[in-house]
């Protein structure tokens, strides 16, 4: 599929049970999507994993390859890892789709932070890591999502934990994550 040294992967396949319709939702007249696509395209090609190809108002507005999950309530593990099977690059950026504050300055953060001595640059901030929001070797975290996956467990979590990394530190703003409208910036 695209094949470049370093791809930008948003999540866009998730549930919502919590906000249905989320990545719809506008923030400032933009649906959330857009907006989180908006931010991180430019300098690396962007791809999103999906379960479903995208609402035509989405689709309308994002030029990027689509990867479509193939294993349903798997989490954001399981479009991680589908969307690294079908991704030809060394490294990924994996943003989610509901971070609708990530910028290119934060993937610049993570990307300054790179060596080869990790297989992982994670976001972090003031209390705890943000797996969703970091830059992945695509076979290292391939090889140990697939691990995870098949021991039935679906946390990114569990797959980060057995890899070699480091974390930046990134202001709260940045790393909000929608869940729930209240989580609306």
């Amino acid at each position: 599929m695209t094949q470049a040294d370093t791809v930008v992967l948003i999540l866009a396949g998730g549930e919502a049970t919590r906000f249905p319709g989320k990545l719809g939702h506008e923030i400032d007249g933009v649906p959330m999507l857009v907006r989180t696509y908006r931010n991180v395209r430019g300098r690396w090609p962007v791809a999103l994993s999906v379960k479903e190809p995208l609402a035509p108002v989405l689709a309308a507005q994002i030029d990027a390859a689509l990867v479509v999950d193939r294993v349903a309530r798997r989490g954001p593990l399981a479009g991680i890892v589908r969307a690294f099977e079908v991704l030809e690059s060394r490294r990924s950026f994996v943003v989610a789709g509901d971070a609708p504050n990530v910028t290119l300055d934060e993937l610049d953060a993570l990307d300054a932070a790179w060596s080869a001595d990790v297989d992982a640059v994670l976001a972090r901030n003031a209390s705890d890591i943000e797996p969703l929001v970091a830059l992945y070797d695509r076979v290292a975290m391939l090889e140990a999502g697939r691990d995870v996956l098949a021991t039935g467990s679906g946390a990114v979590r569990d797959a980060v934990a057995r890899l070699r990394t480091t974390t930046v530190r990134l202001s709260d703003r940045a790393l909000v994550n929608v869940n729930t409208q209240a989580d609306l910036p």
